[in-house]
């Protein structure tokens, strides 16, 4: 489940846009976040940590999860759920528009593995060859 920790110029509504792209989709952030968040006047202080949910059944998933300070029990129960997917994207090791609708996650990451793995083919084979030349 996507996260975010919140800046001193975030509100909702530019949550909304930022995630969703429609600044009328703040209330999908709101649903998710009722154990720390009343209503939409509810200030967002610096460093508490938000839920960002997919969908509307997401949202709905995590209404009764409360906060302590700065979101430790939220974050827990969030590395617990998580699948591998969203760990590597909260730890940004790929991009968030992977989440576009219709994309097929398993295949961009099947995709970004073969890259990899070819990338350090290539530097092998780059260094298997340095060698060469340097004993012959």
């Amino acid at each position: 489940m996507p996260t975010h920790r919140v800046d001193r110029a975030d509100d909702l509504w530019s949550l909304a846009d930022r995630y969703y792209g429609d600044r009328s989709a703040w209330r999908l952030i709101l649903e998710a976040n009722r154990g720390v968040l009343r209503d939409e006047n509810t200030p967002l202080r610096p460093g508490l940590l938000l839920i960002i949910p997919l969908n509307a059944e997401d949202a709905a998933g995590w209404s009764d999860v409360t906060d302590d300070e700065y979101g430790v029990e939220r974050e827990q129960r969030i590395n617990v759920e998580a699948d591998p997917y969203e760990e590597l994207l909260r730890l940004g090791f790929i991009d968030e528009d992977v989440r576009k609708p219709g994309a097929d996650r398993r295949q961009r990451l099947k995709l970004w593995g073969a890259l990899i793995a070819s990338a350090l083919l290539l530097i092998i084979l780059l260094l298997c060859g340095a060698v060469a030349l340097f004993q012959g």
